[in-house]
């Protein structure tokens, strides 16, 4: 019945963000604040029936309308838009105490895979419970006194709508994965943990376990046409790199696991391991650690799997503690129940702690390392392959190369120091002569200092 009711309750929402500059000043501070966003429910937003103890649209609209009466510590924002013209709900949570120092940010994600139902679930239980104890639980009030809590409930609106308009309306979805990108062959949806220009484009090799490839226009794990090409991935990219983050979190399901990103130096290893050991130690039933062992580089350039993906990208960019937790439950679409225990038993414990280690976490800092001009191996031709040779000076630690060019692949992304094997660009067949191919250069050293050198490759 929760979806009946909802959509009682949220007649005057739809109506009112419609004609918001004509109704703003008769409307409820929480109710503003959604349509000033436009964050607001269509009529062709609405489900194929009742999907019980899952959310909807626009019960997940009912439950940001409900946070959005905190005025006191909750401000709604706009992420940006979707691919459709939605836009994507931000939530700004921080206690009224001020600060001397500028409070330790942390950024959660949720709905990247929209038939993903667990994370919803949980992360609508968390905030639920924070806003319910500020002011009251000694624990809660000091946690949001003295960090900023960023959390986006749901990255992909375009695909949680169509997820539930094409379902069996009652216990599960279209099982649809990826955004709506209309692909230009009768195909749509590009898969948004495979869209960032980390890798991007380095694992083509047909996947048993997906049964596809991410060339695939068809696939579920379809990478996009370029590195960054939908405007949810950039989005994200975009906020996290004008915040200083101390933590940031992709939550997904059902995978029953907890990880970092897959290279990391000696220093940055025992600090996730760290970190993932405390959340482990919060669990009824442990969750498995996905943690590399330190100061390894990828095997090869034809390893599967990582390529695309929000946390890597996220931590090699920018130094936020990037994490990917995988809610172990059986199937994308669980008893809704068992996801409400799994929450108390094994999640909620992990996610207090990101919150509650955020103080302890070293920002990163801007370096000052100095380059000089690059040399490059092999012909810059289509379907060539060309090693790019940066000319770093001074003591780092390691460095990561990205191409923001669908004609510039880069499969080996992560070097230790020293650099001198260079990264290998694989141009593509159908890159024309002329095509500029931008390159950006993380550099990290052991104080925790990015250095970014900018080049470009052009494609003869």
């Amino acid at each position: 019945m929760r979806f009946f009711l909802s959509l009682l309750a949220l007649g005057g929402v739809s109506a009112s963000c419609m004609f918001a500059q004509n109704q703003m000043a008769a409307q409820a501070p929480s109710e503003k604040a959604l349509v000033e966003c436009g964050i607001d429910v269509r009529p062709q937003d609405v489900p194929n029936g009742d999907y019980g103890g899952f959310y909807s649209w626009p019960e997940l609209v009912t439950e940001m309308k409900g946070w959005a009466k905190h005025t006191d510590i909750v401000r709604v924002q706009s992420l940006g838009k979707s691919g459709e013209g939605r836009p994507i709900p931000l939530f700004h949570i921080t206690g009224k105490a001020q600060t001397v120092a500028p409070k330790p940010e942390v950024f959660f994600v949720v709905g990247i895979h929209p038939r993903e139902q667990a994370p919803t679930i949980c992360i609508v239980r968390f905030i639920n419970e924070l806003l319910a104890g500020y002011g009251k639980d000694p624990e809660i009030t000091k946690l949001l006194d003295t960090r900023t809590l960023w959390v986006v409930p749901m990255l992909n609106v375009d695909g949680k709508i169509y997820d539930f308009q094409h379902g069996n309306g009652t216990t599960k979805g279209a099982d649809w994965r990826k955004n709506r990108r209309e692909n230009g062959d009768g195909t749509y949806g590009v898969d948004l943990n495979r869209n960032f220009p980390i890798r991007w484009g380095g694992n083509r090799a047909y996947d048993a376990a997906w049964k596809t490839t991410t060339a695939d226009t068809r696939g579920n794990i379809y990478e996009g046409p370029a590195p960054a090409s939908e405007p949810e991935t950039r989005a994200v990219m975009d906020f996290i790199s004008k915040h200083p983050l101390r933590v940031f979190l992709d939550l997904h399901s059902p995978l029953h696991d907890m990880r970092s990103p897959g290279n990391l130096s000696q220093s940055e290893r025992d600090i996730f391991a760290g970190l993932l050991d405390k959340m482990q130690k919060t669990q009824k039933e442990p969750y498995p650690l996905q943690v590399p062992k330190a100061a390894q580089e990828p095997r090869t350039e034809t390893r599967g799997g990582d390529s695309g993906i929000s946390y890597p990208w996220a931590y090699y960019s920018t130094g936020a503690y990037s994490f990917n937790i995988e809610i172990g439950l059986k199937g994308r679409y669980p008893v809704p129940a068992t996801v409400e225990q799994e929450y108390t038993d094994n999640i909620r414990g992990p996610l207090f702690t990101l919150l509650r280690e955020a103080t302890d976490l070293k920002a990163a800092g801007k370096g000052d390392l100095k380059f000089g001009a690059s040399q490059w191996d092999g012909k810059p031709e289509p379907g060539e392959r060309i090693v790019w040779k940066p000319q770093i000076k001074g003591d780092y630690s390691y460095a990561i190369a990205q191409s923001a060019d669908a004609a510039g692949v880069i499969p080996m992304e992560f070097h230790l120091a020293p650099t001198t094997a260079g990264f290998p660009i694989l141009i593509q067949k159908e890159a024309k002569p002329g095509t500029r191919i931008p390159l950006s250069l993380y550099v990290w050293d052991d104080k925790r200092q990015l250095t970014v050198f900018k080049d470009t490759l052009v494609v003869r």
